[in-house]
């Protein structure tokens, strides 16, 4: 089961390079009820089976869910209990809610594997080189459900001198490199992409709203390197394999730990010639979160006054004291005086002393 198309299709790719026949279950798409393995879209399932009555609902041993941090929402929990009697595995990198609430509600067990910074040493992730140009004014924007009010923080970050600080920045720090910028809001996204073109670099804006035959084009066109930027609003957050993508811009301040995770996981997959990523924090997510190589304590059992955010606050507050943001090209590094990335010293300086 997967909730978004780009997930199906490439479940269907992958059993597809593995010799394995399935039905797929996916809006108009032709289906056979008949093989032993059945891909499904969340959607459609949900429509046929649940709504319309219109669909039977195929028989499962074992039914796979990929993105299961959406378990507890009410629609999946209708699905989840079309199979009472099967046995039921979720896949996800962030087992919480947006709240950082855990997910059992709606799981028995919790298997943890091996942490990003365990997969990076082993050459599954690439490893991450951060930097913070500017931090965005964010007093008195509201929270709800656990993040930024979506048209308060485009307000605050929809202005020319910020747009012009993504492109200057990135202009300065990796302008060869294929790009996916992670704007405030729709309108936010199409300012970022436009200025992107006005200084030559092929550049696109995505949303929600984008067809879903364009959208493919695009993401074609990024693949073989005929455009090099993408900047989208809430359509990258989970769920896409784009492992060409070298550079991630953050320009979506959150409080959502699973939406940083997600967001920073778009760039963590190796690809040929890909050496690391380079995340360019124009958000303030960094300060926030912390750093991608944290010990991340995924529990079952946060619940609302006990949340991740508020477990592990006290651990993200002592490694963002060892990180040391260099004053001359904005790089982020930890353990040494001097700036691996332009050579600038930091001067030490002891704690003053009433004489």
């Amino acid at each position: 089961l997967g909730h978004r198309s780009e997930i199906v299709w490439q479940f269907a790719e992958r059993m597809r390079g593995m010799g394995i026949e399935y039905g797929l279950m996916m809006g108009d798409e032709p289906h056979d009820p008949t093989l032993p393995m059945q891909i499904i879209s969340i959607q459609s399932l949900y429509t046929k089976a649940l709504k319309r009555k219109s669909a039977d609902v195929p028989k499962a041993d074992l039914v796979i869910v990929d993105e299961f941090h959406h378990g507890p929402s009410a629609s999946w929990d209708r699905i989840m209990g079309l199979y009472p009697e099967s046995h039921i595995l979720g896949f996800s990198a962030t087992p919480i809610n947006n709240n950082g609430v855990g997910l059992g509600a709606c799981v028995d067990k919790l298997l943890v594997g091996p942490s990003i910074t365990e997969l990076t040493k082993e050459k599954w992730l690439v490893p991450v080189r951060y930097f913070v140009p500017s931090l965005p004014d964010l007093d008195g924007l509201r929270i709800r459900a656990g993040d930024y009010v979506g048209a308060e923080i485009e307000e605050r970050m929809d202005r020319k001198e910020l747009i012009g600080d993504i492109l200057e920045n990135w202009s300065r720090i990796c302008p060869n490199r294929q790009t996916i910028c992670f704007a405030s809001g729709v309108q936010h996204s199409i300012h970022i992409a436009e200025r992107f073109i006005e200084i030559g670099i092929k550049a696109v804006h995505m949303d929600g709203n984008t067809p879903t035959r364009e959208r493919d084009r695009m993401i074609s066109e990024f693949k073989s390197g005929d455009s090099q930027v993408i900047v989208n609003c809430a359509l990258f957050t989970e769920g896409t394999d784009l492992p060409d993508a070298s550079c991630i811009i953050f320009a979506r301040p959150t409080k959502s730990l699973l939406l940083y995770l997600q967001i920073c996981g778009r760039g963590l997959r190796p690809f040929p010639g890909k050496e690391n990523l380079i995340l360019i924090d124009h958000s303030g997510v960094i300060f926030e979160h912390g750093t991608l190589e944290q010990d991340f304590d995924w529990r079952l059992d946060y619940g609302k006054k006990k949340t991740i955010n508020k477990v592990m606050a006290k651990q993200r507050e002592e490694s963002k004291k060892k990180l040391i943001f260099c004053k001359q090209c904005n790089f982020v590094f930890t353990g040494k005086v001097t700036c691996p990335a332009c050579g600038w010293k930091l001067t030490l300086k002891g704690k003053p002393v009433e004489t």
